[in-house]
């Protein structure tokens, strides 16, 4: 069993994560004691953001939401969780919803360092979406948090960077800088 879901985990990894992220090659740890990991080893060509036009660019969408409820859910094998969001504002592009189904891959069980930390119920986050597509050019009324560096999450007038753990993006801005930088993105 362990074998098919690896093998599934690779198949889909590749093609959800080919257009956005290069080629990743996907891989399961569980160290003793600890969580385990699924990982996204991405190739050279994986999208690094430099600045916040270049994030905005690849983006449909920026909000300010506050994260609801999350359902654990299966992708071929590979675990996800989906957040609904409810948009609070919209800073750029054109929300299709009140609330917008965020789609992040791991659950509390699986974590994937390489990606965002997973949305907590209740709180508030600026966040860069895209849509979420199996097919190029098919939505599946879904998003993606663009990159791993489209996510900020408020705590304590400032938005913190809850992904990348090395980004040439700021890890941390006042909540009114990362409005005005995020308007200007759109």
């Amino acid at each position: 069993m362990h074998r098919n879901r690896t093998k599934a985990a690779v198949t889909l990894g590749v093609l959800l994560l080919a257009t956005a992220c290069g080629t990743p090659v996907v891989t399961e740890s569980q160290p003793e004691e600890r969580k385990p990991e699924l990982h996204f080893s991405l190739s050279s060509s994986a999208k690094n953001y430099h600045s916040f036009e270049a994030l905005g660019a690849d983006s449909a969408v920026v909000v300010e939401a506050t994260a609801g409820s999350a359902t654990n859910e299966e992708l071929s094998g590979i675990p996800t969780t989906v957040t609904e969001v409810r948009v609070d504002r919209v800073i750029a592009g054109r929300a299709t919803s009140d609330t917008l189904p965020v789609l992040q891959f791991g659950d509390a069980s699986v974590l994937s360092p390489e990606t965002s930390s997973l949305l907590r119920e209740g709180h508030r986050y600026l966040l860069f979406l895209h849509a979420h597509q199996l097919t190029p050019g098919v939505d599946t009324g879904r998003f993606l948090i663009t990159g791993d560096q489209g996510a900020y999450e408020l705590a304590d007038g400032r938005y913190d960077l809850i992904g990348a753990p090395s980004s040439a993006l700021p890890r941390s801005l006042t909540a009114e800088d990362a409005v005005a930088i995020a308007q200007r993105t759109g």
